[in-house]
């Protein structure tokens, strides 16, 4: 029967056969639905669309990719793969950092709890969060967070890891405390996990927010003025453009985040030149032609004053 269903007149075992090319297709699909967020439905007539569109393409005849193929490709063939890459990472590297964040999924209708780390990336030279796996809880005690957070991660080498970052419930405070006492008796020798509040993160965000509070240079005004001179205002976007020849406008300031605001220093100090350039001519005209929004006055006195750029700079260097 495999002798029959071999010989070049049968084409029985091609109609179940994918060629390379083909799959490999597919998964460049489902990986840029994942990047682009895409749903899995916006794939339901997709293969027939790329047929119609690339008629003459091998490829696209044997191009299947539907909404439930899409979300059995993701699931089965690539979540499992960069969870492998990612314990294969874990285990060369010296600390890590798990986080954990549970919330409410409308879908399942229960408690849905993702699980990060965060660790030095030697390859890319920064710090890296990535998500490790989902678990899906009934009841959320204090027990039920240990029993959940053991299964996620049974695979890799816990004494490495030296901070926990959660939110602040009543009920993940007596888990860390549990986990701590655990942790002494089943890993002696792993190092104390590091106390710096029950969120890394925010705790991290909040000290540089004081520290740079603390200098008086009031960079968050400048930063927000300069992303709100330009939103939603065509008329001074047009004028920029004309004055400096750039469209390159400021980032949007986040207030709370603070350390994720290196790209948006890093902006303003790379079209400064440009903002001096727009803001000249505007500030020495009347009264009557200067713009009266509080951003204005505000980036008028940045430009004044000649640390503004050593400013900036310093905050990008102390940020990263």
């Amino acid at each position: 029967a495999l002798q029959a269903l071999s010989t070049p007149d049968s084409n029985v075992i091609d109609y179940y056969i994918i060629s390379d090319e083909a799959l490999k297709a597919e998964i460049y699909w489902a990986l840029h639905n994942n990047v682009t967020h895409h749903s899995h439905s916006s794939s339901q007539a997709v293969t027939e669309l790329f047929r119609h569109m690339f008629p003459d393409s091998k490829i696209a005849k044997s191009f299947k990719c539907g909404k439930t193929k899409l979300s059995y490709l993701i699931t089965f063939g690539l979540a499992p793969y960069f969870t492998n890459e990612l314990i294969d990472t874990l285990k060369e590297v010296q600390h890590f950092v798990l986080l954990f964040e549970e919330s409410f999924n409308r879908v399942t209708k229960n408690e849905q709890m993702d699980v990060h780390v965060r660790f030095w990336d030697s390859i890319q030279q920064k710090t890296v969060t990535r998500y490790l796996r989902s678990e899906f809880l009934g009841h959320c005690t204090a027990q039920d967070l240990m029993i959940k957070i053991k299964e996620s991660t049974n695979q890799i080498d816990t004494s490495k890891m030296i901070q926990i970052s959660m939110d602040g419930p009543n009920v993940n405070k007596k888990f860390y405390r549990d986990y701590c006492l655990d942790r002494s008796t089943s890993l002696p020798d792993a190092p104390n996990l590091i106390d710096i509040g029950s969120c890394g993160l925010h705790v991290i965000h909040g000290d540089f927010k004081t520290g740079a509070n603390a200098t008086g240079w009031k960079l968050d005004n400048l930063l927000r003025s300069l992303y709100y001179l330009f939103n939603e205002s065509p008329a001074r976007r047009a004028d920029y453009t004309a004055i400096t020849d750039s469209e390159i406008f400021p980032l949007q300031f986040c207030s709370t985040r603070w350390i994720e605001d290196v790209n948006v220093a890093q902006r303003a100090v790379e079209i400064w030149g440009n903002i001096c350039k727009y803001i000249g001519p505007l500030s020495n005209a009347p009264k009557s032609k200067r713009p009266k929004s509080a951003s204005f006055a505000t980036v008028v006195k940045a430009v004044n004053d000649p640390l503004t750029l050593a400013k900036l700079n310093v905050f990008i260097s102390t940020a990263k």
